[in-house]
């Protein structure tokens, strides 16, 4: 889904609402494929946030070009963690 700004909460809330843990999660490519969108459509002055709803297990198909060890996850999470915080971003967990 394209950035876009959130006029709606209760539209949002309805979007979100069916999402439930069910496996198959590219963890690191979520993250990093939304810090690279809120970057890339970045405007000064308007408030930015990336929502990322997980149940916290990288677990990608099994044919995933993704598929890596869980050591390997942490250490890209923790360095896009630490490119946001360069941009002069927050990052909360």
């Amino acid at each position: 889904t394209p950035l876009q700004p959130l006029t709606n909460k209760s539209v949002f809330a309805e979007l979100i609402a069916p999402i439930s843990a069910g496996g198959n999660t590219n963890l690191s490519g979520g993250y990093t494929a939304a810090f690279a969108a809120l970057r890339n459509n970045y405007t000064v002055g308007e408030i930015h946030r990336i929502l990322l709803l997980t149940d916290g297990i990288h677990d990608p198909p099994p044919d995933s070009p993704f598929r890596t060890d869980p050591a390997e996850v942490r250490r890209q999470l923790f360095q896009t963690a630490q490119e946001i915080a360069r941009a002069g971003w927050r990052v909360h967990s």
